[in-house]
């Protein structure tokens, strides 16, 4: 069976029901990934559940030297309320190897919020890496079958329900993130990704959490609003032929006072700004696919 790709918009939500309609309308997208940090304040999560937008649920509350039995508590509370929206997956941290925290530590961190998900339904989603650097100093390489991946299975000794990526770099580049690869990571590593994690009998559905590419002043890594169009173009289509199980494109919008990598302009007193060429081809990707099959509606 041909899996249906998710498609989602980081920062969707939050601009009040108006504005969030006239994206969805657009750009064909109605789910959103949410932070919720320890999960103690879940109106946010609630409200968003309301406006019928459809939450990745991302719990981020600084991971590096949180303890089990916190992490635990945290996840069985998160938990109910989840069940209670019929939300199913949980993303498990953001970002975590550029934080501090080791494969080993997150192994068990994840273990302990495995747990307290018992019964519950919900896929828990680890954070995939590369190459990273060691306390010592030296490289753990993915070409020398190590890497984040291989060392977060090994201490955890089975392989998690599912991992989160964020390829951002040139859609060219297929390196690896870590170690500096020759012309950096970027959206081709995917496959090599994807490749890899079945070759090391440790692959689980993939889901791409953030990427995108930004339209601001960074010289020699911005794109016009054009080519930023063109790569959301991609990310879909190729997201779905490889077989991924959700992408969340980032962002929704520009930051405040500078182009970025939003779809739309900076919001301004409340209203978003006029939209990138790259809204309209989101709307248009997502509605092929799902006429087709291909992404879920």
């Amino acid at each position: 069976m041909t899996r249906k790709l998710v498609v989602g918009l980081n920062g969707l939500t939050g601009w009040g029901p108006a504005e969030q309609k006239r994206v969805e309308a657009v750009t064909r997208v109605k789910r959103d990934r949410l932070n919720v940090a320890d999960g103690s304040n879940l109106t946010w999560l609630r409200d968003v559940c309301a406006t019928g937008c459809v939450p990745l649920v991302l719990y981020d509350p600084g991971l590096k030297g949180r303890p089990t039995p916190q992490i635990s508590a945290d996840i069985r509370i998160l938990a109910a309320a989840m069940r209670a929206l019929g939300l199913t997956q949980l993303e498990f941290g953001n970002e975590v190897y550029f934080h501090g925290t080791r494969p080993t530590e997150y192994a068990a961190q994840y273990k302990a919020a495995h747990e307290a998900l018992e019964g519950s339904g919900i896929t828990l989603i680890a954070n995939g890496y590369g190459d990273y650097q060691r306390p010592d100093g030296s490289w753990s390489q993915v070409e020398g079958g190590k890497g984040w991946c291989v060392d977060f299975v090994r201490a955890l000794v089975g392989v998690p329900d599912a991992w989160s990526f964020h390829p951002y770099g040139p859609m060219t580049s297929s390196a690896f993130e870590g170690s500096g690869a020759k012309g950096g990571p970027g959206w081709l590593s995917v496959p090599r990704i994807i490749a890899n994690l079945k070759e090391h009998n440790i692959h689980a559905p993939v889901h791409i959490t953030e990427v995108g590419q930004s339209t601001n002043n960074d010289p020699g890594k911005e794109v016009t609003p054009a080519a930023q169009a063109l790569a959301v173009r991609q990310y879909v289509r190729q997201a779905a032929e490889w077989g991924v199980a959700s992408i969340y494109l980032f962002c929704a919008f520009d930051p405040y006072g500078k182009p970025g990598f939003g779809l739309y302009t900076a919001p301004a007193s409340g209203v978003i700004g006029p939209a990138k060429p790259s809204a309209a081809v989101l709307g248009g990707v997502v509605a092929s696919l799902t006429s087709t099959g291909k992404a879920a509606s």
